[in-house]
């Protein structure tokens, strides 16, 4: 029974068919291995454009961003030199105040300094005068 159902009975492969049966194999392996590279250097070229284009995204992000930044920092450096400036002005301003009241100050003790030493000569030389006349008496 079990041999009456199966199809396909064991029979000896000839020779000759082995040998074409093998060379048609290999034809297909070759062929199978050949659609391999094929596929393969395929995605490794859309794999390669693919990092290509990415690469060329973010080139194209970092310039921008670096661009961003530059404006940003010459912005902020502006700014700054505009505020030093400002403050350099004040201070300026400040300090030929404080001049002109130290100047007045200074003035104003030159003179009484004078007047102190004018009363001082005087004092002096009327003291000698004095004591010059009480010796001659």
């Amino acid at each position: 029974m079990t041999e009456s159902s199966d199809p396909q009975p064991n029979r000896p492969v000839p020779p000759a068919e082995l040998h074409w049966g093998i060379s048609y194999l290999r034809e297909d392996i070759q062929d199978a291995r050949q659609a391999s590279r094929d596929e393969s250097r395929a995605t490794n070229e859309r794999m390669d454009s693919r990092f290509a284009e990415t690469h060329e995204r973010m080139d194209s992000r970092f310039t921008e961003t670096h661009a961003h930044m530059d404006s940003r920092f010459a912005e902020t450096h502006a700014h700054m030199d505009s505020r030093f400036a400002e403050t350099h002005a004040h201070m300026d301003s400040r300090f030929a105040e404080t001049n002109a009241r130290m100047d007045s100050c200074f003035a104003e003790i030159n003179k009484r300094i004078d007047s102190r030493f004018a009363l001082l000569m005087t004092l002096m030389i009327a003291m000698t005068g004095v004591l010059l006349a009480a010796i001659k008496l």
